[in-house]
């Protein structure tokens, strides 16, 4: 008898992070955001996030591929394993009336990121996160760490006795 190993492929990718862009204590919540589009769920709870400085980026302007290159390190799959990092669907929804979609950030202001990512079964992650773009190192004060590329802030909490 002959038999096949049968794999069972019911779990959705992982976003990995790229080390120390993931801030905790940036908090929101959907509800004021979902007014933006039928695609963004109401009633979840954000406890962290991200921060940018908008004059670390040439043009002024961070779009879905700046977040990308800046954020994500790879995304993995136990089934599929490697997926393509670009293949990720990143909505932003500013604050401005309840939430505007975007696809451009030109200013300072506090955003809402949603990252879904499906895998070849349709096994779907979805992650909500806060950006914090700011310019300059005024929004910082409360913070500790240093700015990666002067683009994105890197949290050093953890890793302090690393010299730098």
């Amino acid at each position: 008898m002959l038999y096949k190993d049968i794999y069972v492929d019911d779990t959705p990718p992982v976003i990995v992070y790229r080390y120390g862009v993931l801030q905790y204590g940036l908090t929101g919540d959907t509800t004021f955001f979902s007014g933006a589009s039928s695609a963004i769920t109401s009633g979840i709870f954000i406890n962290d996030g991200f921060i940018f400085n908008l004059s670390g980026f040439s043009s002024g302007q961070i779009d879905r591929m700046d977040i990308i290159d800046n954020l994500i390190d790879f995304i993995y799959d136990n089934v599929d394993t490697s997926i393509n990092k670009y293949m990720l669907d990143v909505i932003i929804a500013n604050s401005e009336s309840g939430g505007t979609l975007i696809t451009t950030i030109t200013q300072s202001e506090t955003y809402l990121l949603k990252f879904s990512i499906t895998d070849a079964n349709g096994n779907e992650r979805i992650e909500y996160h806060m950006l914090m773009v700011g310019e300059g190192q005024e929004i910082m004060s409360c913070f500790t760490g240093i700015w990666r590329d002067d683009k994105v802030w890197i949290d050093t909490t953890f890793w302090k006795d690393i010299p730098f």
